[in-house]
C-alpha cells in the first residue's frame, strides 16, 4: 500500500485513502505489525483521509530494510531488491497491496485495472499474474508528468480467479468485483 498511496518524509509515514473503512483497516494492520496506532484525519478540501504516524524506528525499517522510497513514493518508486526472491505467497500479497492502492474496478464491465509509474513493477505484477494463470494485458498512458504503466484484467471468470488468488483488502473493490458473479 505504501508503494501506491504512501509518502515517507522526515520520519513521517503517511498513507492517503478516500474510504474511511479501509483507512481503519490500514490502521489496524499497521498496529498489528508495528504495535503503533496510526493517526487518522479527514481533509475536506481533498476529500481524503490521511493515516499517518511519526516514528523514527519504523520509518528507518521501512526505508532501509523494505526499500520504501523516501519522499513522494509515486516519483521514486522501484521494485524492492528482495521481491523476486520471496515466495509466491508474499509476491501475491505485494500485488494485492498495489491493487488496494492503485487498482480500480470498472462498474460497467468485468474489468480490473492497475496503474503504476514504474515499468519494472508493472512487469513484475504481470509475471505474478501469469504464474497464477490470470489472463491480462499490459499498456501504458502518458497522461501526467510520469508515464503510467497499466495492467488490465477482463472477464467474470478471470476476475473471480483474481479475487481468489490475489490477497487484497479494499472493501469497495471486493464488493465491486463480487458483484460480477
Amino acid at each position: 500500500m505504501l508503494h501506491g498511496d504512501g509518502n515517507m518524509f522526515n520520519k513521517r509515514i503517511l498513507i492517503t485513502e478516500k474510504n474511511k473503512d479501509f483507512c481503519d483497516e490500514i490502521s489496524q494492520l499497521f498496529e498489528n505489525v508495528f504495535a503503533i496506532a496510526l493517526n487518522i484525519f479527514y481533509d475536506k478540501n481533498r476529500g481524503s483521509y490521511y493515516c499517518h504516524v511519526k516514528n523514527s524506528v519504523v520509518y528507518r525499517y521501512l526505508v532501509e530494510v523494505l526499500d520504501v522510497p523516501k519522499q513522494s513514493v509515486r516519483k521514486n518508486i522501484s521494485l524492492p531488491t528482495y521481491m523476486k526472491k520471496l515466495s509466491l505467497k508474499f509476491q501475491k500479497e505485494y500485488v494485492g497491496g498495489l491493487f488496494d492502492a492503485e487498482g480500480w474496478v470498472t462498474s460497467r464491465q468485468a474489468h480490473v485495472g492497475l496503474s503504476i509509474t514504474n515499468k519494472n513493477i508493472r512487469d513484475f505484477v504481470s509475471e505474478i499474474l501469469t504464474k497464477c494463470g490470470i489472463k491480462h494485458t499490459k499498456s501504458f498512458r502518458d497522461r501526467r508528468e510520469n508515464i503510467e504503466y497499466e495492467i488490465h484484467i477482463y472477464g467474470k471468470d478471470n476476475l473471480k480467479k483474481f479475487q481468489k488468488i490475489i490477497s487484497f483488502m479494499h472493501p469497495l473493490k471486493i464488493i465491486k468485483i463480487s458483484s460480477f458473479y
